[in-house]
């Protein structure tokens, strides 16, 4: 008989409580309990396979676990790829993000991540940097989110990029926000926690 799960609960702050999960029948994850405050960061390492970004998705509802129960409030989740359209510029992939969430502008979240001298230019046409760094400015439209998830947020920055990205990671802490970060990277963030996954 299939386990029950219950629902997320988006009321309290961010954790897992007996967190069971697998992936193609291997268990990466087991009995896991742990919760964040406000203004925390917890950064996930290990090798791969050990379940970062499925504890990530897992966190975001994009996967089942196995058992256990996730309290997970608003959030706003950063995978893998950048989702975003080539033939697209900067300019209207922001207005895109900042209409579904409400928001009036978008030059501040852009200047923010050193892009605002690319708003003509296509998505395409990007480099692998420039694009997270887009992927990042988007993620920070979501106002309501309470919790950033990142999947290898710094992976293709340069110097200056994972200089920014932490300055916005600091500075929403400093608002109460929280984040759960998977890398092989040292973020440079300050005052984290660490799970190293497959321990």
């Amino acid at each position: 008989m299939a386990m029950s799960v219950p629902a997320p609960d988006i009321t309290a702050s961010p954790g897992v409580q007996n967190l069971t999960l697998s992936r193609g029948g291997r268990v990466l994850v087991r009995d896991l309990t742990l919760t964040l405050a406000p203004g925390e960061a917890l950064v996930l390492t290990g090798p791969n396979g050990t379940g970062k970004t499925t504890l990530l998705r897992a966190l975001a509802g994009l996967v089942r676990p196995d058992a256990g129960i996730i309290t997970a409030p608003p959030l706003a989740y950063l995978g893998h790829g950048d989702a975003l359209k080539p033939a697209e510029t900067v300019r209207e992939a922001m207005r895109f993000a900042a209409r579904l969430h409400g928001r009036d502008t978008h030059e501040g979240a852009l200047a923010a991540m050193g892009l605002s001298k690319l708003v003509f230019r296509a998505c395409g046409q990007l480099s692998a940097g420039q694009k997270r760094r887009l992927a990042i400015a988007r993620l920070t439209l979501d106002a309501k989110a309470r919790l950033w998830l990142m999947d290898e947020p710094a992976a293709p920055l340069d110097h200056d990029g994972k200089a920014l990205l932490a300055t916005l990671v600091a500075d929403f802490r400093a608002r109460g926000g929280m984040v759960i970060a998977a890398t092989h990277a040292d973020l440079g963030w300050s005052d984290v926690r660490m799970l190293e996954m497959g321990a």
